[in-house]
């Protein structure tokens, strides 16, 4: 790592500390912009994440996670982007209040990147939006522009139009960096994807309903045969599958971070029946729910 990059992440890193000394995941003044910091090693469960963010690793050691049934694990000075709602675990490693991890959520926004696209000249390829996520190293140029961003969190002004204009300098060196063919292909994929990626979102808000595959390929705008095999190709999951993950991944969340009880959580993701939650839940995370509400019970 150059002198440049390391002093542009030290330069953010004590913004967001002097700002943030607590452990804690921060909304900001600027609309959608999250900062996270952590002073001690944990778990982290979510049942989805908002698709098109971009996290950057700031301060830390290496990060590791799952996106779904995929691994990752990013390093200091290195950022993830992702395309759609997925389950989300990530296991934190050692971190203290004096070398903490911290990461900021910058979100995509396609009007801006639809803009920011139409005044690029490049040829480049776009990779598929199969993938669900890429990581990459965050070079000088996004680095400066993500400190332009933070700059903005202390304002006393209309931040607005200076939000909009640093957001789409960091847009416009993401699409020339390592993670533009995949932007990319988020913002500028096929319809067929496009259209597919607008059903898995409405399904992330709407998981705890059973889903009808009629409903949903008439969202769609295709027939339910190839509304199926289409989501099959980019989740590797049925619709069914897919719901029942989010449930499973939201479920498992409430009682490790909440203390929800078991019964408790499966009534709260849509399951009727205790027992079958226990059932998919064994499945999936390989012990059963109790001894997650338990942790002193497991071996």
């Amino acid at each position: 790592m150059d002198d440049l990059k390391t002093e542009l992440l030290s330069s953010i890193s004590r913004i967001i500390c002097n700002k943030y000394p607590q452990t804690g995941i921060y909304n900001t003044n600027l609309p959608n912009l999250y900062i996270s910091r952590f002073n001690a090693q944990r778990m982290i469960y979510r049942h989805f994440i908002h698709p098109t963010f971009i996290v950057f690793l700031i301060s830390g050691d290496e990060v590791k996670g799952e996106f779904g049934d995929s691994k990752f694990s990013i390093q200091k000075g290195e950022s993830l982007a992702n395309n759609i709602f997925v389950p989300l675990s990530i296991s934190l490693p050692p971190c203290s209040t004096e070398n903490p991890i911290l990461t900021v959520n910058v979100p995509l926004y396609r009007p801006y990147i639809s803009e920011v696209l139409s005044h690029l000249t490049t040829t480049k390829n776009y990779t598929s939006v199969l993938n669900s996520f890429h990581t990459a190293n965050t070079d000088k140029k996004e680095l400066s522009a993500m400190l332009s961003i933070l700059h903005l969190l202390d304002s006393k002004e209309d931040v607005a139009y200076g939000y909009e204009l640093a957001l789409k300098e960091l847009y416009y060196n993401l699409l020339l960096g390592k993670h533009g063919d995949f932007i990319r292909g988020i913002f500028a994929g096929s319809l067929r994807n496009n259209r597919i990626l607008e059903v898995i979102n409405y399904l992330s808000k709407h998981y705890k309903e059973n889903p009808n595959i009629k409903e949903l390929a008439d969202k769609a705008f295709m027939s339910p045969s190839n509304f199926y095999k289409n989501f099959g190709e980019i989740t590797s999951l049925s619709p069914l599958q897919y719901v029942k993950k989010l449930r499973l991944y939201e479920g498992r969340r409430l009682i490790l971070t909440e203390k929800y009880t078991v019964s408790h959580a499966a009534h709260t993701v849509g399951y009727l029946s205790r027992t079958q939650f226990s059932i998919d839940y064994t499945k999936i995370f390989h012990h059963n729910p109790q001894e997650d509400c338990n942790p002193s019970a497991q071996k």
